[in-house]
């Protein structure tokens, strides 16, 4: 450091101390910016897991729209080997918070009914576009148990 021309040879051990400050000084300041960073972060979880907080531990819930929005259509804690009616053709996101399966059936009149997606314990689907046949076509669930399976 001593070819450095604005640095004085008895200068040299502030110098030291100085870069040694200013390191110290930004290394902290990029710990607390990625603290920061990472709650924002959880608070982005909180937002998008916003079906959690909507739908009450033990039930499984149902909205019209996507990301669980619009009408909710369903809050319902069924027991497994219950048929439960849905209005027809409107599910577009759903959670499901209870120990069960529950299986979305689209009823069709000329053969046999569809399952078209199934929630398992604790699965959140925000968007049912996402699933080939599925959005809004739910006419009613089965609740089974998770080990059981779903009607064709």
């Amino acid at each position: 450091m001593n070819d450095v021309p604005f640095v004085r040879t008895g200068k040299l051990n502030e110098v030291k101390r100085f870069m040694k400050r200013t390191v110290t000084i930004a290394m902290t300041s990029g710990l607390v910016m990625a603290g920061l960073s990472a709650a924002a972060q959880a608070d982005q979880r909180a937002t998008t897991g916003k079906a959690l907080y909507s739908c009450s531990s033990g039930y499984y819930c149902a909205w019209k729209d996507s990301a669980y929005s619009g009408t909710k259509l369903l809050n319902d804690n069924s027991t497994s080997g219950v048929r439960y009616p849905s209005q027809k053709d409107a599910v577009s996101s759903g959670v499901n918070r209870t120990t069960r399966s529950w299986c979305g059936v689209n009823e069709l009149s000329a053969s046999p009914d569809v399952t078209v997606v199934r929630w398992f314990a604790g699965d959140e689907i925000s968007n049912l576009a996402g699933i080939a046949g599925a959005n809004d076509r739910i006419d009613h669930y089965d609740v089974i148990s998770n080990s059981g399976t779903c009607p064709a």
